[in-house]
């Protein structure tokens, strides 16, 4: 058991010295959660056009509430004057 900690403290130091890159355990890990990870950039470019599309719709519907706001106060006003 104290032979296994005292191995993996080495290989531990080693990948450390060399800050993470360069070591193969690193590299064949890094690699693969790369490989794993990949977006096609056209599934990218797909999914940022409809984030532009619902940004646009939020900005819509915060101007309309704004609007509906600003109208219902002003009638509220109104309505205390009289």
């Amino acid at each position: 058991m104290m032979w296994g900690t005292l191995q993996a403290h080495r290989g531990v130091k080693e990948i450390m010295d060399l800050k993470f890159q360069g070591h193969p355990e690193v590299s064949i890990i890094l690699h693969q959660h790369l490989i794993d990870n990949a977006v096609p950039r056209s599934r990218f470019e797909k999914l940022q056009g409809k984030f532009v599309t619902l940004q646009k719709a939020v900005e819509e519907i915060k101007n309309k509430s704004d609007k509906a706001m600003s109208t219902a106060s002003a009638a509220a006003l109104a309505a205390k004057k009289k």
